[in-house]
């Protein structure tokens, strides 16, 4: 019963789209939790994962420790899905906005 949500940036290496992806993120949290705020009835749960694919290499974004190579396994209810991808609940916009920016490489 719940919303899923991917933004997916492509290009190549140093073409700004972490600098571009910046904003977009910023309204989206922005969007998010002034929906929750506006929906009293409902419970939200927000989780985030954070994935590079480089040179054919998965690699965590939240999880430094978890090496380069992620493996791709075909579930057979989920789908595609990481192997191993670590997946962060969010317990507010500034928590949002924190793991937001280690995806970015900020820590």
């Amino acid at each position: 019963m719940g919303i899923n949500a991917t933004i997916f940036a492509y290009g190549q290496t140093s073409s700004g789209k972490t600098y571009t992806m910046r904003e977009i993120t910023e309204k989206t949290v922005n969007d998010i939790y002034n929906h929750i705020l506006n929906t009293p009835e409902r419970d939200f749960s927000i989780k985030i994962s954070g994935l590079e694919i480089y040179n054919e290499n998965v690699r965590d974004l939240l999880n430094s420790e978890s090496g380069r190579n992620l493996k791709l396994l075909d579930d057979p209810e989920k789908g595609i899905v990481v192997e191993k991808l670590v997946k962060e609940n969010a317990n507010g916009d500034q928590h949002l906005r924190h793991l937001i920016s280690i995806c970015e490489g900020e820590k």
